[in-house]
């Protein structure tokens, strides 16, 4: 069975999901590489598309029917496994995190051929010593036109602000759950994978925004039988919203019943459950975001009619810190339902 992650890979910008602002920035380099910057900067967080990003767009400034910008998808170069190339070496940082390693691959980076465009990306940039920093700056400065190099890294910062200020800065965001449904839905047709959609929306609720996540959840779809699926992708959102519900309904017995379903979850699924729900409770209360279904709606009606934000008293440390230990749980978000009371009295 071939991997999800592989056979969904985009061989076009236009084909990576989201990301419009990077696609255009990609496609206009693509159209006019004599006159782009040489060291591009791919960052945000995992599974959204860098790697991706930057093999399209090696394919795209390789294309032989190049189309305004992107690759053709029909040509001997769009044909082949762009790692197969001359044109394209991805290395991770792990493999050449030292300056002996940059220094050994020095005369490599460059590229002599008039045929076409060389892209070296370096995944996990981030994790290179400063002085392999250093050595590739100077590499930078002397390679030929005719190479790329994109920087793929979840921590910008980490990067020296003498090789930032040389680079075009590129940022990536979460992929919204729209394209991830789409895409799912697309990679599903494409290869003959039977999903109905509500088993879509769970995996686009549990990837949030990873679209690399999505893909693997889908491949567990495939393996694995409805209820063991189910369990591996349900989340704690639904319990802690009614949990909160009844906390501001003043129902302490329904509350319990929320706060059992709760304590089935693993705690670490549980702490990023709670902190994922948050962010989406104080994006809604402030009107960042609209709220995305029923249960949400009625929380923020509640907190409207009782003037209490939840999200202040979630926030508190002592109940942040209490996901390490089943007992301590439970007590903080009974902590929250006596605050909630009391406020409101």
């Amino acid at each position: 069975m071939k991997l999800i992650t592989q056979i969904a890979r985009p061989k076009r910008i236009e084909d990576v999901a989201g990301q419009e602002l990077a696609k255009q920035a990609l496609l206009s380099i693509a159209k006019k590489p004599y006159d782009s910057p040489r060291v591009i900067i791919l960052h945000g967080t995992y599974g959204v598309g860098k790697t991706s990003l930057a093999r399209a767009f090696a394919r795209a400034l390789n294309c032989q029917n190049q189309n305004n910008g992107d690759a053709c998808g029909k040509c001997y170069t769009c044909s082949i496994n762009i790692e197969d190339t001359e044109f394209y070496e991805e290395y991770d940082s792990s493999i050449i995190g030292n300056v002996e390693d940059i220094k050994k691959l020095r005369e490599f980076f460059n590229f002599n051929s008039d045929q076409g465009y060389r892209v070296i990306t370096i995944d996990e940039a981030h994790l290179l010593s400063r002085q392999a920093q250093s050595s590739l700056l100077k590499v930078f400065e002397e390679v030929n036109s005719r190479v790329f190099f994109i920087l793929c890294t979840t921590e910008k910062d980490k990067l020296l602000s003498t090789i930032q200020s040389r680079s075009m800065d590129i940022r990536l965001n979460k992929v919204p759950d729209s394209c991830i449904r789409d895409n799912l839905k697309k990679v599903a047709e494409d290869n003959s994978i039977t999903i109905d959609d509500k088993s879509i929306d769970l995996i686009v609720s549990k990837c949030e925004g990873h679209l690399r996540d999505a893909h693997i959840l889908l491949q567990n779809y495939m393996i694995l039988d409805e209820d063991s699926f189910k369990k591996l992708v349900g989340t704690a959102r639904k319990s802690f919203l009614g949990f909160y519900i009844c906390c501001y309904l003043g129902d302490l017995g329904r509350s319990q019943q929320f706060l059992g379903e709760l304590i089935k979850y693993p705690l670490s699924d549980l702490k990023r459950d709670y902190e994922a729900l948050l962010l989406e409770i104080m994006e809604c209360s402030v009107s960042v975001k609209e709220p995305k279904d029923e249960l949400m709606r009625e929380l923020m009606k509640l907190m409207k009619q009782k003037v209490l934000n939840l999200y202040y008293i979630m926030v508190d440390p002592i109940i942040i810190n209490s996901f390490d230990n089943s007992d301590r749980f439970q007590a903080a978000q009974y902590d929250i339902y006596l605050k909630i009371n009391q406020k409101m009295r």
